[in-house]
């Protein structure tokens, strides 16, 4: 999977959705005789979420702010919670997922993901974690 078809899976686990907007379009056109009007309507796309439009969505794997913003709070919201851990000789970062009350977690039942990135390591991690709540179901 391709960087933007990640980018688009996260956003819309998040809460995005995409949507169209309706608008309506006047051109003036020659006929040589003065002209007349076409109307139409065109559609301008957005992301949707909680009601404010995006014109593009957030790049969650570049910008580990808009991963705090937008992907952090739903995961709390799942009942899930993060940790990050930097390598001892800085070469990369390791992020950690964790059920919030759970017992019977174990390290094997922790969802891991390393990159040089701190951003594409949590955005690797939530895609787990997407791809085996799906498998659950």
């Amino acid at each position: 999977m391709d960087e933007q078809e990640l980018n688009k899976k996260l956003a819309e686990w998040a809460g995005f959705k995409l949507k169209d907007n309706p608008y309506y379009s006047t051109e003036r056109l020659s006929n040589g005789e003065g002209g007349f009007h076409l109307e139409q309507v065109r559609y301008q796309s957005y992301w949707d979420k909680d009601g404010y439009a995006h014109l593009k969505l957030p790049s969650f794997i570049q910008s580990l702010d808009c991963c705090i913003k937008w992907l952090i709070p739903k995961l709390n919201e799942l009942g899930w919670g993060m940790n990050f851990f930097q390598a001892i000789n800085n070469e990369y970062w390791k992020c950690v997922l964790w059920e919030w009350g759970n017992p019977f977690t174990t390290a094997l039942d922790h969802i891991r993901e390393d990159s040089k990135d701190p951003a594409l390591a949590l955005c690797l991690a939530i895609e787990k974690l997407i791809d085996d709540k799906k498998n659950e179901n």
